[in-house]
Formats: structure tokens, sequence, C-alpha cells
């Protein structure tokens, strides 16, 4: 009798593995081609965010005339600079006998630290061309320096502060504008009643007073020893305290020069009682009145008529001293005269502003000139994204193939793009480059404005050829680059699509086709494991039915075994 065989779990379960391996080979293929779509659709994301960013830089050379500007240069900054709008007109403008605006100074004789200037409540009235300011102080606050606060906080049109200087200080008054219209006059009243100043004189300083051991000595600042002080012949009068007549000495007019007075006073010093010298202290020349003799009786006042009415002096008032008159900034711009308040000039050239720096007969010249910079920039920004967007195309096409070395590990395998061989995404490729390497107008090339497209495939750009070229010839230049962006624009927008597409152009197409398969494959694989599943179970069944009648077959062949064996032995 022939035996019947076991099939034993082990032999159930290894079938049932081959089975399930045959049945999910279509699945695995399926895994396959689903992962290699998701890699094409990762490379076409990568590459439509590339050309987006083309797309965007592209939009800065759509219109070349919001670019277009002006530029304006000095050959001298230290006299004058200038900015300029896109209304300035192109040319040259050269400033001559360039005089700068100046606020007016004033500084008072030297102040006692801390000392009361009066022993009661005053007021100081400012003059200005437009009218009168006043501002008064308490008997308590006529210090210097209370004085400088009380001018500052009524913010009139003078700023005022103390300089320290000789054990003491000078109080300082300074328009707090520029130009002639800012020229003050200074009136004490009260307890400031000795403080005084007019631009209309050219008042003298007191540097020491006439006591028992000491002469009057007074000052005023000249340039230098050939100094002017009038044009036409002029005379001093000298009033000594308790005379009751002045002295005088009359001075042509041929010989009104710091020299001249300084002369013309000492020839009579015994009479006047008055000796006069041009004494120079920290770089600046001094025209200096001194008495003969000592003591309170030779403190004396001084008056100019003619020629020098501009000059006086009294021992009983605190006298401002003029460091700086107010003055309109001058300037001749192409031989026509301008004033202006200030040393900004903006309503002189039409789209020119000029800030004076300093003053010079020879001036400066003013360039105003087209500026690339803006167009530079975003044409430069359009070249850059280009070069990215190609080589983000072709780094998802490139076919890199196999190294090999001596050592194992310095072996490399072949790589691919994931859209090597793919039509759309090398046509892409080649007609970017070729906007670029194929573009010409009005006689240009892209080369001649400073693009390369190298043998690799790479796009680099070169601002100083592309400025030079603009500079030449900016018209042309402009229709190139229109020309370039008009180009890109198409290849981009059918890349792309349009906001209103359902597609989204090529690349939305392609990634679209992919993604239906990958639903496609994702639908399949659910299917067939479904499948799968339901024929395993069937296969688990059968073979648990095998299993068990393969069972019962071997205990029946058994049983009959025993039988056939004992009727042998009782025949025997």
């Amino acid at each position: 009798m022939t035996a019947i065989s076991s099939l034993s779990s082990a032999d159930i379960q290894s079938q049932l593995t081959t089975d399930e391996s045959r049945l999910n080979a279509p699945i695995n293929a399926l895994n396959t081609q689903e992962t290699t779509d998701k890699a094409d659709i990762s490379a076409w994301a990568t590459i439509k965010g590339k050309v987006s960013s083309l797309s965007s830089a592209l939009a800065g050379i759509s219109n070349l005339s919001t670019l277009t500007s002006r530029a304006a240069t000095s050959t001298s900054s230290g006299i004058a600079t200038a900015t300029a709008t896109d209304s300035a007109a192109v040319g040259t403008y050269n400033l001559t006998d360039v005089t700068l605006a100046k606020a007016q100074i004033i500084y008072s004789g030297v102040i006692a630290s801390g000392a009361n200037l009066g022993a009661s409540a005053g007021s100081l009235t400012f003059k200005f061309a437009g009218g009168s300011k006043t501002v008064k102080l308490g008997a308590g606050s006529l210090t210097a320096s209370r004085v400088a606060s009380a001018i500052n906080k009524a913010g009139d049109g003078v700023e005022a502060s103390v300089v320290k200087t000789d054990g003491g200080g000078r109080l300082v008054l300074q328009s707090s504008a520029t130009g002639s219209s800012q020229a003050f006059s200074v009136q004490g009243v009260g307890g400031l009643s000795h403080f005084s100043y007019s631009p209309s004189a050219e008042l003298f300083t007191s540097s020491a007073a006439a006591t028992a051991t000491t002469s009057q000595s007074i000052y005023y600042g000249v340039a230098s020893s050939s100094t002017t002080l009038g044009t036409t012949a002029g005379t001093l009068k000298f009033k000594f305290a308790g005379a009751s007549a002045s002295k005088s000495v009359t001075i042509g007019s041929g010989s009104l020069t710091a020299s001249g007075v300084v002369n013309a006073i000492n020839a009579q010093s015994g009479s006047l009682g008055v000796t006069a010298s041009l004494v120079s202290s920290n770089g600046t020349d001094h025209l200096v009145l001194k008495s003969v003799a000592t003591g309170a009786s030779q403190a004396f006042s001084v008056s100019g008529t003619g020629g020098l009415s501009r000059f006086s002096y009294s021992p009983s008032a605190e006298l401002f001293t003029s460091t700086s008159t107010a003055r309109n900034a001058t300037v001749e711009i192409n031989g026509v005269p301008v004033s202006n308040s200030t040393n900004t000039i903006s309503n002189a050239v039409t789209g020119l502003t000029i800030d004076l720096a300093g003053s010079s007969l020879s001036g400066t010249s003013i360039r105003v000139s087209n500026s690339s910079a803006g167009v530079v920039t975003a044409v430069a920004s359009v070249a850059s994204s280009l070069n990215a967007a190609i080589a983000g195309i072709t780094n998802e096409i490139k076919y890199t193939p196999a190294t090999k070395s001596a050592s194992a590990s310095g072996s490399t395998a072949a790589t691919a793009g994931p859209l090597i061989g793919n039509f759309t995404a090398t046509n892409l490729e080649s007609q970017l480059l070729q906007a670029v390497s194929g573009a010409e107008a009005s006689g240009l090339s892209a080369t001649s404005i400073g693009f390369t497209v190298s043998s690799a495939g790479t796009v680099s750009f070169k601002s100083s050829t592309f400025e030079s070229a603009y500079e030449s010839n900016p018209t042309a230049v402009g229709k190139l680059v229109s020309s370039i962006y008009t180009t890109l624009k198409d290849i981009t927008s059918g890349a792309l699509g349009s906001a209103d597409s359902s597609i989204g152009g090529t690349i939305g197409a392609q990634t679209s086709a992919l993604q239906s398969d990958v639903t496609s494959i994702t639908s399949q694989i659910a299917t067939i494991t479904k499948d799968n599943n339901d024929a395993l179970q069937i296969l688990v069944k059968e073979y648990s039915t095998a299993e068990a009648t393969a069972q019962n077959a071997t205990i029946t062949e058994d049983y009959l075994s025993l039988i056939t064996n004992a009727s042998s032995s009782s025949s025997g």
C-alpha cells in the first residue's frame, strides 16, 4: 500500500510565502512607478520655483522708463555737491563766485563766572527785518548762563551760549537761520540796559577797564593790517570820563586801512590821549586802542563819523562784537547770479538741488547725466534668476557617468536626473538659453551689453559692460533689454501658465499628468492588495483542508496496517 505524505505547517507557510510574492509582483512594479512619478513631480516643482523667480525678476525690466534716473556729480565736493531728480536736464552747470550763507554771530565782553549782570529785572529786545521779539528776565536770573537759557527757551530766532575764556565767559548770540534777513540788533532794558548791538556798527570789545593801575584797552578784529575800514574820509572821536569836550582824529579815504588808522592815531597820541596798535592773537589780527595814562578818568568812549561811522564804544555798555555777519549764499550758475538764504539751493535749476559747502571764486562744476544704476540692478537680477532657472533644469535632466578609481571607495556609480530624456524640460532649458544667446536689437547683441552664455550652458552678466553700453546708447540698449524681456516673458508664461489657467502651463500639464498617474497607481495598488488578500485567505483554507485530509489519511493508513499485520500473524 502506498504511504500518504503529511503536509507540514512549515511547508504550507513556505508555499504561502511563494504565492504572496507572486501575487505582490504587480504591486511592486506599481510602487516603483509611483516612486518615479513622485520624483518627477518633485523635479518639476523645483523647476517651477526657479522659473517663477525668473518671472518675478522680469517684472523689474518690464518698463525701463521707470528705472531711468539722473545722477549729479561735482568736480569739487568741498565747494558744492548736488542731487538731481528725473526732471533735471542733462548737462553741465558751472558754479563760480560761491559765497556761503551765514548766520549772524555776536559775542559780549568777558563776564566773570556767576556774576550778576544787573541789579533789577531786565529784557533783551531782538530786532529782525520782520519785526522784534523780547525776552524778559527777573532780577535773580541775570547771570550769563541764565540769560542764555532764557533766550534759548523763548526760541525766537536767536540761539545763545556761554563760551568760557579768560577766567570767565562770553555770551554768544547767533541767529537760528542763515541769510541776510536774519541780521538782528540787540537792545537791553532795565537790568540789561548796558547790552546792545547793531549790525550797522563795528563795535569794539573791552579787554581792560581804566583803573588806578591800568589803562583802558579795547579791540576790534581785522583780517590784516591792510583791511579797509571805510571808503570815504572819516573821523574817530574820543570822549574821556569827566572831560567836557571830545578829541578827534580825521583820516583821509586813502588811509582807511587798519595800519593807516593806527598811524594816524599814534601821530596825535599826545593830544588824543590814546595809542593804537595791531596785535595778533590766536591767528586773528586786532586793532587795539589804549588810553595813554591810567586811572578812572582815562575811561573813554569812541564814536565814528563818515567812513568810520560804523565804529563805536562806550565803557558803560557791555557791547557785543560781531564775528559773523548774517548774509545770503550767493553763486553764479552758468553766469547767472543766484542768491539764497540758505546754503541749499533748490529753486535755481529745475530738478537740481545744490548744497554749497565752501566759498570759492573759481567754484566747481556740477554734471547731470543719465544714471544706469536702476537699470543695471534690474537686469542683473534677471540674469541671476535666469541662470538659476537654467541650472535648476540642468540638474533635473543631466546624466553623470560612472567613474572608476584605483580604490573601490573612490569609484562612483552613474547617476541620472529624474527628468532625463524629458522633451518638455529639455526644450524649456533650450528656449531660456536661446532667449539670451540669440537676442539682437538695434545692431546690439546680448554679448555687447554684458551677457555671456558659456559652453556649459550657464549665463553670466558683467555690469560694467552694460553700464558702458547704456551710457553710449541708452535707447538701443533699452530696445534690446525690452526684446529679451518679451522673449523670456513668453517662455515663462508658457511654462507657468496664467492666473486663470486651469492647467498652469507646460509645467502644470506635466505635473498634472504625473499626479493623475500617481492617483491611478494608488487606486490600482489598493484593488490588487484587496484581491491578493482574498486569494491568500482562500489558499490558507485550502491548505488547511488539505493538511487535515492528509492527517486523516495517515491515521487510516496506520489503522489498516495494524489490521493487516494482525491477520498475517493468525494465519501463520
